[in-house]
């Protein structure tokens, strides 16, 4: 299994997820509807309740209804519930509305994906020798 700390703001990306837990911060888990998205969301969902974390809340969008990835409904949603932490996974790096409202209600938002397509920040170079072959 390769470290993944060699992917840009791993690091910085636990410590939050961490410091969250810690503090008894509601977590909210957007996923995507594919099977690699909505893995994603369940191991971080399967984790939270392993470790006795219950502050938690998922989205996977309904592709016909909510598009392809989070959307400004589900964020809205989601700090209505209470999330302080907004985790993006396997989809998000083109959803600048969503991301802003999350941040401007005041919300922590990291984010990750595999996808070649990164606009928000893109990969290192490092990371495409390293991992690029994980999905």
């Amino acid at each position: 299994m390769p470290d993944p700390f060699v992917l840009t703001g791993m690091r910085q990306a636990v410590e939050v997820f961490s410091d969250a837990v810690k503090d008894g911060k509601s977590i909210g888990i957007i996923g995507d509807y594919d099977v690699d998205g909505a893995t994603s969301a369940s191991q971080v969902c399967l984790y939270l309740g392993h470790i006795g974390h219950e502050k938690f809340g998922f989205h996977i969008p309904q592709r016909l209804t909510d598009g392809y990835g989070p959307n400004t409904r589900a964020v809205q949603s989601m700090h209505d519930t209470g999330v302080r932490l907004l985790m993006i996974l396997d989809s998000g790096t083109i959803a600048r509305e969503p991301v802003e409202l999350a941040l401007s209600l005041g919300m922590s938002v990291r984010l990750r994906t595999h996808s070649q397509k990164m606009t928000v920040a893109a990969r290192q170079m490092e990371e495409k020798k390293t991992v690029g072959h994980l999905s």
